[in-house]
Parts: C-alpha cells; structure tokens; sequence
C-alpha cells in the first residue's frame, strides 16, 4: 500500500504522464521499485534540463552500430575464392 501511495505522490510532484513512461521501462527491466522509478525520473529530468539549456539534443550513436561499408563485400574479379 505504501508503495502505491509513493507512486501516486511522484504523478503529483512529475506529471502521470512521465511516471507512466518511466514505469513501464521499469516493467520491462523487471524493476517494480518505488524509489528507483523516483531516481529514473531524476536523472531524466536532469538530462532534460541540460539538454534545454544547451538549447539542443544531441542524439547519441548506437553503442553497437556500424556504417555501412562495414558490411560490403568485394569478390575477386577473377571468380576465385577470396
């Protein structure tokens, strides 16, 4: 019940509509912790701040992501095995 209580106190203090968004990425990691979702709402709202007072977001690369030429292939131009 307390828990229940402290999640509807953080749609009081950060808007329902973020609070559902940070509980439902807290429900795909398995995490049904109060006072983590808080701390996701904290550091989101920081990030949203210094994003806001740079006056733009910058999106970050893929941890894992590689250009396309990392995918071509050549095949030797006389039809042998490379």
């Amino acid at each position: 019940m307390r828990q229940a209580q402290a999640l509807m106190r953080l749609c009081d203090r950060h808007g329902a509509e973020r609070v559902d968004t940070a509980c439902a990425r807290a429900i795909a990691f398995d995490v049904y912790d109060v006072p983590r979702i808080e701390r996701m709402l904290m550091l989101a709202r920081r990030s949203d701040a210094g994003a806001e007072a740079a006056g733009k977001v910058v999106r970050l690369p893929g941890r894992f992501a590689r250009g396309p030429d990392h995918f071509t292939t050549s095949r030797p131009k006389d039809g042998g095995a490379p």
